[in-house]
């Protein structure tokens, strides 16, 4: 069967691939199947929210440098007593990637800096502005 498309957001699709690699556990779906589970439909609203938020974010011109997902990882991993090898070993236990782990960080930043500049008037300048003005 070929890949589906179950979804579009600014005409950039989400296949039904996409979607089985982000369910828990990741497995493969027919159209038909994921059109009818519970928790499919649940990861597919939340991709639609990502994109939806990714778009409004480069509108801001707001981005998540690779330092500050790192900064906050080993912030997590010192918050629990862990080292960063201890840390990626936990989520392992949990059933996590550090790669899904980053991933959903990196969103979880992204999101907050967005709510900020909505509720301080939509202002914003991010650090590559700064830094091309200095």
């Amino acid at each position: 069967m070929l890949d589906a498309i179950v979804a579009s957001v600014d005409d950039k699709p989400i296949t039904l691939s996409d979607l089985s690699k982000r369910l828990s556990p990741p497995r493969k779906l027919s159209f038909k199947e994921a059109s009818k589970d519970q928790d499919a439909l649940k990861v597919l609203d939340a991709m639609i929210l990502e994109r939806l938020l990714e778009l409004e974010a480069a509108a801001k011109h707001l981005s998540i440098s690779d330092e500050e997902v790192e900064d906050y990882i080993n912030e997590v991993a010192a918050r629990n007593s862990l080292s960063r090898p201890d840390f990626e070993v936990a989520l392992k236990k949990e059933g996590q990637t550090i790669e899904t782990y980053r991933n959903q960080i990196r969103f979880d930043i992204l999101r907050t800096k967005l709510m900020s500049t909505m509720m301080h008037g939509g202002v914003s300048v991010s650090d590559g502005e700064i830094d091309d003005y200095i």
